[in-house]
């Protein structure tokens, strides 16, 4: 677009905000003047592809974060479309969609600190975000202006990129320094807004447990997962969740796992094949190539949930404790020598409250007096109704059900 041509000037601002810190504002009020901004857009990233390694807060988190940082600046606007959105984050599809929104009347300055500038060209289909954008790149302390300016007038001649410098001078923080600092035990106020410090300590924010995960925030997840699961998923996973409590605090499991599990298990339900094939490959999860052919053969990918929320769970939730990534993994298919937090999801999302099917009282009373009992007659069912419905039997869950019915007997 021809920037001359254009009556008005949007911003944008993207990045993790993980949290957003004052210099974030700072910048935005900086870029607003030097370039006659008439607004400025924060857009938090949903599932960054530049940053797969970095446990993120919660998505519903960090734009509630950005919320509290922009208020009283009317021209500042929250954008959550990248967070709504399932699956990789990209730059050009979040483009194509502002383009759409906001029609030929708006030119777009893109805001990025140099250290982007010098790998932007390795976003995804860059040659054509830099058709439907102008940058502005602001200088950072120890900048060696003369190589960055090479690094534009390269990325000018290769891709028709425009190119803006912004000589900002402000304090040097960054989202790292404010997730450290807190993690430690130390106070953040002078780099974060007094809003935005406040929710950090309400919700517990970047504090470590004992065994070194991130609190659990189960209100934040809970109104994720309301945003990205359909009404009906939603609904079976709180109710999951109640009898995965319930059962947690008869047999001794710790039930923040179990709530965190029963909560996470179905959050890549809704995902297409594609989808869960590049969670899975984001964090470097494997799946066995005995289960890749098991789904290609009989069309059934949809087994992949359990594997794919696991990741998801790490990606979007910042779940790294091993026994609730197994307990999501696995509470589909199910697995020889299940630890007692993988039977009690297993057995909860078979048997919440919304389940009906023959027999499925006698083994809710069943699941009452034993665990594994309750287990082996789930177990039994899943089999039955595969064997009506003419399904395959993944050697997985055969495995477990030999188990369940003839180790020891």
């Amino acid at each position: 677009m021809n920037s001359d041509l254009a009556q008005h000037r949007l911003g944008i601002m993207g990045g993790t905000f993980d949290p957003i810190h004052k210099g974030h504002i700072m910048i935005a009020e900086y870029a607003t003047k030097a370039f006659n901004l008439e607004r400025v857009l924060f857009i938090p990233t949903g599932r960054p592809p530049h940053k797969r390694e970095i446990r993120l807060a919660g998505g519903e988190e960090r734009l509630q974060m950005c919320r509290l940082a922009v208020k009283g600046h009317p021209d500042f606007i929250v954008d959550d479309r990248e967070v709504r959105r399932q699956g990789t984050t990209y730059t050009v599809d979040t483009m194509q969609e502002l383009h759409k929104a906001y029609g030929p009347g708006w030119q777009f300055y893109f805001i990025i600190g140099t250290d982007t500038l010098q790998v932007i060209d390795s976003w995804r289909c860059f040659p054509q975000v830099a058709k439907m954008t102008e940058f502005i790149a602001i200088y950072r302390p120890g900048d060696e202006r003369e190589e960055l300016t090479r690094c534009a007038q390269r990325l000018e001649r290769q891709y028709g990129a425009r190119i803006h410098f912004g000589a900002y001078e402000g304090p040097d923080i960054s989202s790292t320094q404010v997730r450290r600092r807190v993690a430690s035990g130390g106070v953040v106020d002078e780099w974060v807004p007094d809003a935005v410090d406040c929710y950090i300590r309400t919700h517990q924010l970047y504090k470590e447990t004992e065994d070194g995960n991130k609190t659990m925030d189960f209100d934040a997840w809970t109104a994720r997962l309301k945003a990205i699961l359909s009404p009906q998923r939603f609904a079976h996973t709180l109710r999951t969740r109640d009898m995965a409590v319930e059962l947690a605090k008869r047999y001794g499991v710790d039930t923040d796992k179990a709530q965190a599990a029963a909560l996470l298990h179905d959050c890549a339900k809704e995902m297409d094949r594609a989808q869960m094939l590049d969670v899975i490959e984001k964090v470097g999860m494997q799946v066995s190539g005995e289960t890749l052919e098991f789904c290609r053969r009989n069309g059934c990918y949809g087994i992949l949930h359990g594997p794919a929320g696991a990741a998801a769970a790490k990606i979007d939730f910042g779940v790294t404790d091993p026994e609730i990534l197994s307990a999501i993994t696995w509470h589909t298919l199910g697995q020889p020598e299940m630890g007692m937090l993988d039977k009690v999801i297993y057995t909860a999302d078979i048997l919440e409250e919304g389940r009906q099917w023959p027999g499925i009282e006698e083994v809710r009373t069943a699941i009452q007096k034993d665990l594994d009992e309750g287990l082996r007659l789930c177990v039994g069912r899943g089999m039955e109704y595969l064997i009506q419905t003419n399904r395959p039997i993944h050697p997985s869950a055969l495995a477990l059900w030999n188990e369940l019915n003839f180790t020891n007997h």
